[in-house]
């Protein structure tokens, strides 16, 4: 694994938490 491999896994780790944050808020918001 490189650390391209390494980056690439990290921002994907970053947009699912995006993506679950934004879910939250919009939960709270109904």
């Amino acid at each position: 694994m490189t650390a391209l491999d390494l980056l690439m896994w990290a921002f994907r780790a970053f947009d699912v938490l995006w993506v679950l944050a934004a879910a939250w808020l919009v939960w709270n918001t109904l």
